[in-house]
């Protein structure tokens, strides 16, 4: 059994560039075709991150729209010991922050 499928050219160029090509097919009734439709999908944006400071164990970094901190230690430490670690560097975080929208207001 033969069928014809119908697809645009962007889709067929796709194809031929050895791609995969994600979307939906359907049968139209009245032609008797099957017509595929590919997700036209937007990426999502990325904003440039901006390092604001630094701490003991991580970084404040400031996008577009939002704040960033990360911390990084070594696991050796032990809970409560990292605890106190996380503690302090959460202030120094606050006030790395507060710090930068303050020179952004002058």
């Amino acid at each position: 059994m033969r069928k014809i499928v119908e697809i645009s050219e962007e889709v067929y160029q796709c194809l031929m560039d050895g791609k995969c090509v994600e979307g939906s097919m359907r049968m139209e009734k009245p032609r008797k075709l099957i017509v595929f439709n590919n997700y036209k999908r937007t990426k999502p944006r990325r904003y440039p991150k901006v390092l604001l400071g630094r701490t003991d164990f991580g970084k404040v970094y400031k996008t577009k729209t939002r704040h960033r901190w990360t911390e990084s230690m070594p696991s050796n430490l032990g809970a409560v010991r990292m605890a106190r670690i996380m503690e302090r560097d959460c202030k120094q975080a606050q006030e790395i922050i507060a710090t930068a929208e303050i020179i952004d207001r002058v």
